[in-house]
Protein backbone atom coordinates (compact mmCIF):
# COMPACT_ATOMS: atom_id res chain seq x y z
CA UNK A 1 0.00 0.00 0.00
CA UNK A 2 3.02 2.63 0.61
CA UNK A 3 4.26 2.33 -2.89
CA UNK A 4 1.25 3.01 -4.77
CA UNK A 5 0.61 6.20 -2.17
CA UNK A 6 3.92 7.35 -2.66
CA UNK A 7 3.75 6.70 -6.56
CA UNK A 8 -0.13 8.73 -6.75
CA UNK A 9 1.78 11.29 -4.91
CA UNK A 10 4.52 11.38 -7.65
CA UNK A 11 2.52 11.60 -10.48
CA UNK A 12 0.28 14.15 -8.49
CA UNK A 13 3.32 16.24 -7.77
CA UNK A 14 4.06 15.71 -11.88
CA UNK A 15 0.33 16.84 -12.88
CA UNK A 16 1.17 20.17 -10.55
CA UNK A 17 4.46 20.46 -12.15
CA UNK A 18 3.16 19.80 -16.11
CA UNK A 19 0.01 22.58 -15.20
CA UNK A 20 2.08 25.28 -13.48
CA UNK A 21 4.47 24.64 -16.86
CA UNK A 22 1.30 25.22 -19.17
CA UNK A 23 -0.01 28.10 -17.23
CA UNK A 24 3.00 29.84 -17.48
CA UNK A 25 4.03 29.33 -21.31
CA UNK A 26 0.39 30.36 -21.96
CA UNK A 27 1.04 34.09 -19.96
CA UNK A 28 4.23 34.10 -22.03
CA UNK A 29 2.10 33.91 -25.14
CA UNK A 30 -0.45 36.35 -24.51
CA UNK A 31 2.44 38.89 -23.03
CA UNK A 32 3.82 38.01 -26.50
CA UNK A 33 1.09 39.01 -28.64
CA UNK A 34 0.43 41.84 -26.33
CA UNK A 35 3.78 43.08 -26.63
CA UNK A 36 3.35 42.56 -30.60
CA UNK A 37 0.29 44.27 -31.18
CA UNK A 38 1.58 47.46 -28.12
CA UNK A 39 4.25 47.17 -31.37
CA UNK A 40 1.92 47.34 -34.33
CA UNK A 41 0.11 49.98 -32.99
CA UNK A 42 3.25 52.05 -32.45
CA UNK A 43 4.17 51.69 -35.49
CA UNK A 44 0.90 52.22 -37.04
CA UNK A 45 0.67 55.59 -35.47
CA UNK A 46 4.23 56.51 -36.30
CA UNK A 47 3.28 55.26 -39.88
CA UNK A 48 0.21 57.80 -39.46
CA UNK A 49 2.39 60.40 -38.27
CA UNK A 50 5.39 60.56 -40.86
CA UNK A 51 2.84 60.65 -43.41
CA UNK A 52 0.61 63.68 -42.23
CA UNK A 53 3.80 65.67 -41.86
CA UNK A 54 4.73 64.64 -45.43
CA UNK A 55 1.85 65.67 -46.70
CA UNK A 56 1.46 68.93 -44.74
CA UNK A 57 5.51 69.45 -45.92
CA UNK A 58 4.39 68.69 -49.63
CA UNK A 59 0.99 70.97 -49.21
CA UNK A 60 3.56 74.25 -47.71
CA UNK A 61 6.05 73.72 -51.02
CA UNK A 62 3.13 73.93 -53.21
CA UNK A 63 1.76 76.93 -51.12
CA UNK A 64 5.64 78.58 -51.33
CA UNK A 65 5.52 77.93 -54.99
CA UNK A 66 2.75 79.47 -55.57
CA UNK A 67 3.61 82.38 -53.63
CA UNK A 68 6.83 82.91 -55.71
CA UNK A 69 5.01 82.37 -59.15
CA UNK A 70 3.01 84.81 -58.10
CA UNK A 71 4.81 87.43 -56.55
CA UNK A 72 7.06 86.77 -60.10
CA UNK A 73 4.18 87.62 -61.94
CA UNK A 74 3.51 90.54 -60.44
CA UNK A 75 6.64 91.77 -60.38
CA UNK A 76 6.97 91.50 -64.21
CA UNK A 77 3.54 92.84 -65.19
CA UNK A 78 2.55 94.90 -62.33
CA UNK A 79 5.15 97.68 -61.25
CA UNK A 80 3.11 100.26 -59.14
CA UNK A 81 6.49 101.86 -57.93
CA UNK A 82 7.35 102.12 -61.74
CA UNK A 83 5.01 105.12 -62.07
CA UNK A 84 7.53 107.20 -59.58
CA UNK A 85 10.53 106.34 -61.76
CA UNK A 86 11.65 108.26 -64.99
CA UNK A 87 13.70 105.50 -65.90
CA UNK A 88 10.12 103.72 -66.44
CA UNK A 89 8.33 102.57 -69.39
CA UNK A 90 5.38 104.07 -67.33
CA UNK A 91 4.95 107.54 -67.17
CA UNK A 92 2.99 109.92 -64.75
CA UNK A 93 0.18 109.62 -67.61
CA UNK A 94 0.05 106.29 -68.53
CA UNK A 95 1.78 106.56 -71.64
CA UNK A 96 4.61 104.06 -72.33
CA UNK A 97 8.19 105.63 -71.63
CA UNK A 98 10.09 105.56 -75.16
CA UNK A 99 13.47 105.71 -73.49
CA UNK A 100 15.76 102.84 -71.66
CA UNK A 101 13.89 100.90 -68.81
Amino acid sequence: MFVPVCLLLVLLLLLLVLVLVLVLVLVLVVLVVLVVLVVLVVLVVLLVVVVVVVVAAAAAAAAAAVLVVTVAVLHRFFRPWALFRGSSRIKFNGCPDQGSY
